[in-house]
């Protein structure tokens, strides 16, 4: 209550999950600096689990931690609040529960991404969900869908503020010139955010005694990197340090601050650039993403335009420490003029008493794709959350198995990691809904492009079961075996590649099936394999009445291998009685006359019926392995009576 004895207002923070990420620090630091005020209450609510610490660190903040509801639970936690404060980013689980539809709110949303470029862009069906879209950087504003609210006269309902850091350890450090240059990176080390070139980039540096110290990432991430510095012969001028708990330690022992990012990056009001000025250390950056309109060139630090320049900016900055005093200073007063949890707060808390003059009202979020009312795929959920963007997506969605489709495809193929691995990407989507046939596409047609053929070839065998896009994924799968088969050169490969024709044609892709058994007879690796693989087309001439090619195929299998029993029988005469050996270990032994040697367990009903389901013998003898038992024999009979002609005789020895 407050102090006059009123019940206080309650503010409900809704987020894809808490962890150390930046959007729950900025979260919790504007929540904690609103609550010194004592008059709000707030608590907060994940969409995905936490760790055990979640709710010891929320209420560090001054924030009572509700978990991860379920759906009632989290319906009735909405209505219940007086605000409804989302800290959105495009993730599945958030762009579900706006596509679902909110309660009766009242709805500010934190928009912690840039919103200009795929997968996170701020659509205007997005917009129309909020009563109140808070921007984290200068860069949403140039959104075209914020332009033109603003052009409509909707300015009232967007807004940027800086997101919530506490500055107070950066704003105390002083670093003590050392030997030499040091040039540190502190972030994600994956391409959706960092520039793939950076260590080609950074090794253009030729200031003596200049050395990269990279913090952050995951150590596969890490090693990759260290891996392009070996190529390139610079391994001895990079270090990579892994995670490091506390960035003030980072910025205290660095010199420039190197961070360039990623064409089409999320960046929007990053934490580490605040807490980079607020240090005085001089940044240089390219103009990709947030990071490039955070930084004024050649006050607070310098935008390169290009990889080139990147590398020319640092270079000066190495060799003039008196520029990097002086952009260092400027960026630290900047850092006290515009940053801080509590301008991010006291801009929050207007936010909230404007928004307390409002009523309630639900919301949900229009569909541009999915149908109204109907449940949402994963598939569906992902080009909603693209807001009209990349269009080949819708393309091959609602295409079909056509040359348009085949187009598109090809230009999903070439995604960039920021729209395939980062948060709101294809591989997102795909981790939440896995059994959507067209995220198990798109996701095989980019591991295909990036030469994954492994995991290409899952996601393709998993898609063939969609009625509208199993033909594409069929001529891909395909394309994937025989390219794997191509690159191996061996007959390992080679026979994986034949099974998978085998896996094609007994799911109904016969023409990407007769694809791969040309293919396997065309490399002339294999003799017997290639005896299996025209067979097959053999098989499938007879299936299609094109009896006289199917005769041709199969004394050309034969040709290549003797031991095809089945071939032998399609082509006995149909006017005499057809006569068979069944014996196991039988494989390369030549026909006893008129008899066809068939080599198979005489015991297994399902080889019986493959030899024999189109036409029935009228004299077997079975040829039962050395220890056989009674109900062996009986079995081995009983088997063989099934496929038997009207008063066939079988001899069971």
């Amino acid at each position: 209550m407050t102090s006059s004895g009123e019940e206080m207002p309650t503010v409900l923070h809704v987020i894809h999950s808490i962890s150390g990420g930046g959007a729950a620090r900025a979260m919790l630091a504007c929540a904690k600096a609103v609550g010194s005020g004592g008059a709000w209450r707030q608590s907060a609510l994940s969409l995905v689990p936490g760790d055990a610490s979640v709710s010891e660190v929320c209420l560090a903040h001054g924030v009572t931690y509700l978990g991860c509801p379920d759906q009632n639970d989290l319906d009735n936690a909405l209505a219940g609040a007086d605000i409804v404060h989302m800290h959105y980013w495009n993730s599945p689980e958030l762009l579900h529960l706006l596509l679902r539809g909110l309660p009766p709110v009242r709805c500010l949303a934190t928009w912690h991404i840039g919103g200009m470029d795929p997968p996170h862009v701020l659509s205007p069906q997005l917009l129309d969900c909020f009563d109140h879209v808070q921007c984290v950087g200068p860069i949403t504003l140039e959104a075209e869908a914020v332009r033109n609210r603003v052009e409509r006269g909707g300015a009232g309902r967007v807004s940027m503020a800086y997101p919530a850091v506490d500055l107070d350890r950066f704003l105390a450090i002083r670093r003590s010139p050392g030997e030499g240059v040091t040039i540190g990176y502190l972030g994600t080390l994956d391409g959706f955010k960092i520039h793939p070139d950076y260590i080609a980039m950074s090794a253009r540096v030729s200031f003596p005694r200049t050395r990269f110290v990279l913090w952050g990432g995951t150590r596969e991430a890490g090693e990759a990197l260290l891996a392009q510095a070996e190529a390139l012969g610079v391994r001895d001028r990079f270090d990579f340090r892994g995670y490091v708990p506390d960035a003030a330690d980072v910025f205290s022992k660095i010199d420039i601050f190197g961070y360039p990012l990623c064409e089409g990056n999320y960046s929007a009001g990053e934490l580490v650039l605040q807490e980079c000025f607020a240090a005085g250390v001089p940044v240089v950056v390219l103009p990709h993403g947030g990071a490039g309109r955070m930084v004024v060139h050649g006050q607070t630090g310098l935008v390169a335009r290009s990889p080139e320049e990147y590398a020319t900016a640092l270079d000066r900055l190495a060799a003039d420490p008196l520029e990097r005093l002086r952009l260092g200073e400027n960026a630290r007063q900047w850092a006290r003029e515009h940053f801080g949890a509590e301008k991010t707060a006291q801009a929050t808390l207007g936010l909230y008493n404007a928004l307390m003059k409002r009523g309630k009202r639900a919301r949900v979020m229009a569909r541009r794709v999915a149908r109204a009312g109907s449940p949402v795929s994963g598939a569906e959920a992902f080009l909603e959350g693209l807001g009209g963007a990349c269009v080949h997506f819708q393309q091959s969605y609602f295409t079909g198995p056509h040359r348009l489709a085949s187009a598109a495809d090809a230009c999903i193929a070439a995604s960039s990691d920021v729209l395939c691995s980062g948060s709101g990407g294809v591989f997102h989507y795909l981790d939440v809904h896995p059994n959507d046939f067209w995220l198990r596409l798109w996701t095989g047609l980019i591991h295909a492009r990036r030469g994954a053929l492994d995991q290409a070839s899952a996601e393709f065998r998993a898609a063939l079961a969609c009625p509208d896009a199993g033909l594409r994924a069929a001529h891909h799968l395909a394309a994937c075996a025989m390219a794997q088969a191509r690159a191996a050169r061996d007959v390992h490969t080679l026979e994986q590649c034949y099974h998978t024709g085998h896996f094609l044609g007994a799911s109904g892709y016969r023409v990407q099936a007769a694809e791969i058994f040309r293919f396997v007879v065309r490399s002339g690796q294999d003799q017997g394999l290639a005896g299996w693989a025209l067979f097959k087309l053999g098989e499938q001439a007879w299936e299609e009445g094109r009896v006289r090619t199917a005769r041709r195929l199969f004394r050309q299998a034969l040709a290549a291998n003797a031991a095809i029993a089945k071939a032998r029988i399609h082509l006995a005469p149909g006017g005499r009685p057809l006569r068979v050996l069944i014996a196991t270990g039988a494989e390369g032994a030549q026909p006893a006359g008129d008899r066809i040697v068939v080599s198979m367990d005489p015991l297994d009903a399902g080889l019986w019926a493959y030899h024999f389901a189109r036409r029935s013998f009228d004299d077997a003898i079975v040829v039962l392995p050395p220890g056989a038992s009674h109900a062996d024999r009986a079995r081995a009979m009983a088997v063989a009576g099934v496929h038997a002609a009207p008063g066939a005789l079988v001899t069971v020895r």
